[in-house]
């Protein structure tokens, strides 16, 4: 049981330092550093990477220690472990790690979304500029005959930045 509980704690320590990526790529987005943004990516991709071989290394614990205890399954949720811990310390230390690592993941989680928003208001940002940059004003001012824009042979009006001075 000692041995989930470490995995469990390591399990812990990994998402807090992911958490801490999160916040340091939000901060990229919101100051535009594109080179940082990169650097928390990736470290966020290692960080993700040990997560899942803790996850998988807490699976393997826990299936070993259902069939030590003759249980058939191999899977079991924390919630049950802590039921069929008898040990009443390693029951509180299943407990508190357990909800140490749901409230972990639930504060990821709600960074996450956050970093999600300030991606798509960045990109929003993007479109928005490139629209005033590319599209054809409602009115142009000079550089054309009649009441009409210039055409193209193409069928489609300049942009603004594609007119002939």
């Amino acid at each position: 049981m000692q041995e989930i509980i470490h995995v469990l704690e390591e399990l812990v320590a990994a998402h807090d330092a992911l958490f801490i990526l999160e916040k340091e790529k939000q901060k990229a987005i919101m100051e535009d550093s594109t080179e940082q943004l990169m650097k928390s990516l990736y470290e966020q991709s290692k960080h993700l990477k040990r997560i899942q071989e803790l996850e998988q290394q807490r699976q393997y614990c826990i299936k070993n220690f259902l069939q030590r205890n003759g249980f058939q399954s191999d899977q079991c949720r924390l919630s049950d472990l802590i039921k069929l811990a008898t040990n009443m310390r390693e029951k509180e230390d299943l407990r508190k790690v357990s909800q140490l690592l749901s409230s972990r993941i639930e504060q990821l989680r709600q960074e996450n979304h956050l970093s999600q928003q300030l991606i798509e208001q960045s990109l929003s940002w993007i479109d928005f500029t490139l629209q005033l940059f590319t599209e054809t004003p409602d009115h142009f001012t000079t550089y054309f005959q009649g009441d009409e824009p210039a055409v193209q042979p193409n069928g489609r009006q300049q942009g603004f930045f594609d007119t002939k001075a």
